[in-house]
């Protein structure tokens, strides 16, 4: 597993939850998509992925969502912010959705579980900035 792979597999997880899908576009932090700073976007970042040991991986990882203060209220964001960490409470969906895009792409994998190390709500820009920090664990399938 490298770090793009793990944005990728964020990414994927989060675009597909109801009330995000359509509602909120999600890109990573490698995209090279344009994104539009005129609404509400989450960007997915894996900064490092540790080889703990064996087929165990470590990933650690960002969420970050980003909305523009004129263009949507505070309340809109931070529903659409609830939406998020309540995906990321979801262990067993994330964990299908993770084996999915990877299986499609390499190997089979198995989520192991993730922690929320910490959590950030800002302005900056004239923008909303929720954010989310965490470590995944992810074990390659043999």
């Amino acid at each position: 597993m490298n770090p793009m792979q793990a944005e990728q597999c964020l990414r994927n997880y989060l675009a597909g939850v109801t009330g995000i899908d359509g509602v909120v576009p999600v890109h990573t932090g490698a995209s090279a998509e344009d994104i539009d700073l005129e609404n509400s976007v989450i960007v997915t970042e894996a900064g490092d992925v540790e080889h703990s040991s064996g087929y165990l991986y470590l990933v650690t990882a960002t969420i970050a969502m980003r909305t523009p203060a004129p263009a949507v209220t505070l309340a809109d964001h931070s529903a659409r912010w609830s939406l998020v960490t309540a995906a990321l409470e979801d262990i067993t969906a994330m964990s299908a959705s993770f084996a999915t895009t990877i299986e499609a792409n390499s190997y089979p994998i198995q989520f192991a579980g993730r922690y929320v190390s910490s959590t950030n709500a800002t302005t900056e820009d004239r923008s909303w900035i929720a954010s989310a920090e965490m470590a995944l664990g992810i074990a390659q399938v043999v």
